[in-house]
């Protein structure tokens, strides 16, 4: 027979080996959708959680040589990091050697009007050649240049594409469209790609600014070399001896600025360089290794309660491999016709896990994952589909080769045998894959039981205020109409009214923050006087709250009394402090009547930092 021949014979063969796979499986359903639902479980969960560590932590930024970029901090010698000030920046990007190149970003929460309508925002206000730094340009338009950091440009903005999906509509005819704010008037002059929003602010960053355009109201906070918040240093470094350099440099920096101003920098004496990918997922990597770890154990499971499967269909199927063999069919043929049935059944399971896995991926997108970093470019890519792709071809390899051993000649021809040796090794096979599974299933349960146990505590414990039918609504009021003092004042009044006027509300409050986890600028209190430089005082956050606020989320008050209206007018206003700020004054008796100073922390006021005194 020529080579061709041959071949097209082989072919033949494998579509009628196909054709005969499909009719078995077709004549024994049970067995094929218990093949398939298993193994559709097992590597659905694996291809949805390797899709989260792809993209969260394998793939790289989507920046241009995105490992040379580094976020800089200030290093307290407790091994502490915190935030750079504006005027710190400043001098590191004048004084330090070896970077390719440094920017900064200011973090700014913008109220704003259109011709259409009026919103929200939360912005960056950037350095000259952020864009630059980080590599990467404008979907739509284009990015911020020098010469919309020149004095007097017009107000050029770049928003980001959730703005731009949210607020306009996908619009192409964005650009040119202004956003007018209290102080200034901003031009959009390009939309970023959806995978862009750094800096992230814990909430999604929409649009940045050139620095020179940051309204006036904010250059108080920004120009304080103590304002060490709402701000991100990131810096270009290359490899091997520049890198040296440039932390050699940074450092020496860093305890020049210590000495110069210790004041503000007692004990801050040293900087610290985080890779960005780092800072970007912040302790995700070992999370998502653990769980990826957790559904590789379950897939192990599928295999293992599959393994019992196959074994027991091959001796079932005995009688036809030795009937196959009689009539003829050599060894080789009967092998492959198990391959591709296998095959078969695993291919359908993996294409029922990627469908498990792309729908499980949109639904955790949108729902509980939604505030993890570039959850965006979440999906089922060439790497999660070669990863499927192989999950499969494995598994098929390894229940194949499991099944081939039925088709050896001595228990094919020793199919009338009741017992011997090709018995008892089967025996011994299905026991000891029976005590793997009881002892894996011991370690899920134990795992499922622990996990369940953390769970509870963590419901459980109390966070200081009733959380149930309690609903927060942020207000932003519109600019210019309420930039004023009484106009803001007027509303705020108006909306107390009006919701408690509403069927079901029992009780209502204002706050310039939720009652959970810190929030806020962090001040110094000094006790008895107001906070002065070079004083070590604890540091603390501090809330505006309303009359009834704390009745409101239904908190205890340990000692005194709740804010009431008369105190709302007063040069010296009251003070309600935490059981941790009470402690250091000597509990919540000792701690009434005392005087405490802080800073006035709304950065977005002339009198950002000022004294506060109040009494508690």
């Amino acid at each position: 027979m020529k080579p061709e021949e041959r071949h097209l014979a082989d072919l033949g063969g494998v579509v009628g080996d196909m054709a005969h796979a499909w009719r078995v499986l077709r004549h024994r359903p049970g067995f094929a959708v218990a093949v398939v639902l298993t193994l559709g479980l097992g590597i659905g969960a694996n291809t949805a959680v390797f899709s989260l560590v792809e993209t969260l932590v394998l793939r790289p930024l989507p920046y241009e040589e995105s490992e040379e970029l580094y976020a800089l901090f200030e290093q307290h010698e407790s091994g502490q990091r915190r935030l750079p000030s504006y005027p710190t920046f400043q001098d590191w990007s004048r004084e330090v050697d070896g970077a390719v190149g440094m920017a900064f970003a200011r973090g700014v929460p913008i109220t704003y009007e259109t011709e259409g309508h009026s919103g929200f925002l939360l912005g960056s206000f950037v350095t000259d050649g952020f864009f630059d730094l980080l590599g990467v340009n404008a979907e739509v338009g284009r990015v911020l240049v020098a010469e919309d950091y020149r004095p007097g440009a017009d107000g050029a903005v770049v928003i980001s594409h959730r703005a731009w999906d949210r607020w306009f509509a996908a619009d192409p005819g964005v650009l040119g469209t202004s956003l007018v704010t209290a102080e200034m008037a901003y031009t959009v002059v390009g939309v970023m790609p959806r995978s862009f929003s750094f800096p992230d602010w814990g909430a999604d960053n929409d649009l940045w600014i050139p620095m020179s355009q940051l309204p006036p109201s904010n250059q108080a906070a920004l120009n304080q070399r103590g304002f060490n918040a709402d701000s991100r240093i990131v810096a270009r470094v290359r490899g091997g001896p520049t890198f040296a350099q440039f932390q050699t440099s940074l450092g020496a920096v860093a305890g020049s600025l210590a000495n110069a101003y210790p004041e503000l920098s007692s004990g801050w004496t040293s900087a610290r360089l985080v890779p960005l990918k780092e800072l970007e997922i912040q302790g995700l990597r070992t999370q998502l290794f653990t769980l990826w770890a957790a559904v590789l154990l379950v897939l192990l499971m599928c295999c293992l309660n599959l393994a019992n499967l196959y074994l027991v269909r091959g001796s079932a199927r005995r009688q036809e491999y030795a009937v196959r063999a009689a009539l003829g069919a050599r060894r080789g043929r009967i092998i492959r016709q198990v391959l591709i049935e296998t095959l078969l059944l695993t291919s359908l399971g993996g294409v029922l896990g990627v469908l498990l896995a792309s729908w499980g991926i949109g639904w955790a997108g949108a729902g509980v994952l939604a505030d993890f970093p570039r959850i965006g470019e979440l999906g089922v890519n060439g790497a999660v589909l070669a990863l499927a792709a192989t999950l499969s071809v494995v598994t098929a390899l390894a229940f194949a080769l499991l099944s081939v051993r039925r088709t050896q000649g001595r228990f094919v021809y020793g199919t009338v045998r009741a017992s011997g040796p090709g018995t008892r090794r089967t025996a011994a096979l299905l026991s000891g894959i029976q005590a793997a599974q009881v002892g894996m299933t011991f370690v899920l349960l134990l795992g499922a039981w622990l996990f369940g146990e953390t769970l509870v505590k963590l419901i459980r414990v109390e966070p200081g205020y009733d959380p149930e039918d309690l609903l927060v609504v942020p207000i932003h009021p519109p600019s210019p109409a309420y930039d004023g003092e009484e106009a803001v004042v007027g509303l705020y009044a108006r909306l107390l009214e009006a919701v408690r006027a509403v069927p079901g509300v029992t009780s209502v409050a204002l706050t310039n923050h939720g009652p959970g986890g810190l929030a806020g600028v962090p001040t110094p209190v000094a006790v008895d006087h107001a906070p002065t430089e070079g004083e070590d005082e604890p540091t603390a956050y501090y809330r505006t709250v309303s009359p009834g606020y704390f009745s409101t989320i239904r908190t205890r008050v340990l000692a005194g009394r709740e804010f009431t209206e008369d105190d709302l007018s007063g040069a010296e206003g009251p003070m309600i402090v935490n059981g941790t700020l009470a402690a250091r004054l000597g509990g919540p008796q000792s701690a009434l009547g005392r005087t405490l100073g802080v800073r006035k922390a709304a950065s977005s006021r002339a009198d950002f930092g000022e004294p506060l005194l109040g009494r508690v």
